[in-house]
């Protein structure tokens, strides 16, 4: 007899919900995102990250890949600045890989998922999948929504033996009728738009702005190894432009993220 292996029939992520998200590297923070794979000004992608006692707000606003940026709003002594973003912002899917084939999905099966929230222990029944593209191993954890949508609850990515988990809460797909309210959000705040509005790296140096927010303005990745004198990309020597870098000076490379060395999107 005769057996083939299929493919785990994974589910699809909403490309426009909110949630409470414990965040690795940053906390608790709420988000809103929507992804529009061809982003325009009058459709465009974006991603809400704020600080859940509204000291700090981050915009990733992309009307076009060409025009993307970042905004950081109300941060220490800086009312707005601003950061280059490449691109489009990180697409949260089940894979998050194009084409989808590169990466295949595997089921890990359903469990238990046990999460906290301001000293509250939450479990859910969930499914994860799991899937690897070069150095990274992604595993996302889901559930069903009352609403019949697919809930994110879990999102961990591995690289180099370190694993960075970012937790979801009240997870809400925008329904398709409350859209348009919602993508409203989604464009350069009034305290971006004047012409003198500073880059937040120039604020940072002139001591407006804290390092630890500077690092939140400027990533949507998370780098497991800090940078050394023998990372070869210190030096900006990069074995293939902005697709490979070097890992350290013997020659070995490893994929970038958007043009940075050594990152784990989350």
């Amino acid at each position: 007899m005769l057996f083939l292996l299929v493919a785990a029939a994974h589910p699809t992520l909403p490309t426009a919900w909110e949630a409470t998200v414990n965040e690795a590297q940053v906390g608790l923070v709420k988000e809103s995102y929507i992804f529009v794979d061809k982003p325009t000004p009058e459709n465009p992608s974006g991603k809400w990250t704020n600080y859940t006692d509204g000291s700090c707000q981050r915009l990733i606003y992309v009307p076009t890949d060409a025009g993307a940026k970042r905004y950081l709003l109300g941060c220490d002594a800086v009312a707005c600045c601003t950061e280059q973003q490449s691109g489009n912002h990180k697409v949260y899917q089940i894979p998050d890989v194009h084409p989808a084939f590169l990466a295949p999905v595997h089921s890990l099966g359903q469990s238990v998922l046990t999460q906290s929230l301001n000293g509250k222990q939450i479990t859910t029944t969930v499914d994860t999948w799991s899937w690897k593209f070069t150095f990274l191993s992604t595993n996302a954890s889901t559930s069903n929504g009352t609403d019949g949508t697919t809930v994110l609850n879990r999102w961990s990515v591995g690289e180099q033996g370190q694993v960075f988990v970012n937790d979801y809460f009240d997870f809400k797909a925008i329904a398709d009728a409350d859209l348009p309210a919602f993508q409203s959000q989604f464009h350069v705040p009034d305290q971006c738009k004047a012409p003198n509005t500073p880059n937040c790296g120039d604020a940072h140096a002139q001591g407006l702005l804290s390092a630890e927010k500077l690092r939140f303005a400027q990533a949507e990745t998370l780098t497991p190894v800090p940078a050394t004198d023998d990372d070869c990309c210190l030096n900006g020597d990069c074995c293939h432009g902005v697709e490979f870098c070097c890992d350290t000076c013997n020659g070995s490379c490893t994929c970038s993220v958007h043009g940075k060395c050594g990152g784990v999107l989350v």
